[in-house]
């Protein structure tokens, strides 16, 4: 019996996705407007045909229509650096969703911190 991987083969794939996506959007991108876009994610279903992307901006701007329109319209960019890039059957559908945990945590933060000064 083969002794089972560490790791599913979907964490690796969404790793290097993550990778290279980031890579992508910092080099080979020249829309200024996903300039601020720091990739935070990226979830993957087990058949590696869906990706979900979650970004948030630098700077703590929050949701920005017009990143994500942005991010829209350079899908095909990355879609095609992810074909050359990986060995994959197929490259997966990409979907850009604006990360909140992190706004979450902050307001989290501010409420607990308002707590201690009582």
């Amino acid at each position: 019996m083969k002794p089972k991987r560490g790791f599913k083969r979907s964490e690796r794939v969404s790793q290097q996705l993550h990778e290279l996506l980031a890579r992508t959007l910092l080099t080979d991108v020249s829309d200024p407007r996903v300039a601020d876009v720091q990739i935070t994610h990226v979830d993957l279903t087990p058949n590696l045909r869906h990706a979900r992307i979650f970004y948030v901006l630098f700077e703590g701007r929050g949701f920005d229509q017009e990143v994500q329109a942005a991010l829209e319209r350079v899908l095909g960019v990355l879609k095609r650096e992810v074909g050359a890039q990986l060995n994959l059957k197929y490259v997966p559908d990409i979907v850009f969703e604006y990360d909140e945990s992190i706004e979450r945590g902050r307001r989290i933060e501010d409420l607990l911190s308002g707590l201690d000064d009582n």
